[in-house]
């Protein structure tokens, strides 16, 4: 069932973020044209949005003090966040769309590049890798 939530969620995501701001702008109606409990509803949302993007970039800057860079890229997270979903809308519409015709490929089985045995046959670690932690 995660399969079809995944596509819920996601079209959901993009209605809200590509295609609501585009019917929805500004622009295209002015604010002054749109009933006041709409505009309410609007100035809400763009106040609750705006507060979560401050506090995470605020809370970006208090815990990586030294790292401004990453200050930026939570910022720009934030302001083309739209972009993303816009972005990833295509790449799963791309993937289902190669699913539904039949044309992904085969899955190859490949070996691991790291040997995990001390060359004679013997595993390294006992028990297949697995490691017994105590508990006090």
């Amino acid at each position: 069932y995660m399969f079809h939530f995944r596509w819920a969620l996601l079209v959901s995501a993009f209605l809200g973020a590509v295609v609501n701001p585009i019917l929805m702008s500004p622009f295209a109606y002015p604010l002054w044209t749109w009933s006041t409990p709409v505009r309410y509803c609007t100035y809400i949302t763009l106040l609750f949005y705006s507060f979560v993007a401050a506090y995470s970039v605020c809370s970006c800057v208090w815990h990586e003090r030294y790292r401004p860079f990453s200050w930026v890229g939570v910022a720009l997270f934030y302001a083309l966040g739209w972009l993303y979903i816009g972005w990833h809308a295509t790449l799963q519409s791309i993937a289902l769309a190669r699913v539904v015709r039949g044309n992904v490929g085969e899955w190859k089985v490949t070996r691991r590049t790291v040997d995990s045995t001390d060359g004679l046959g013997k595993p390294l670690l006992p028990n297949g890798g697995a490691v017994a932690v105590p508990i006090s």
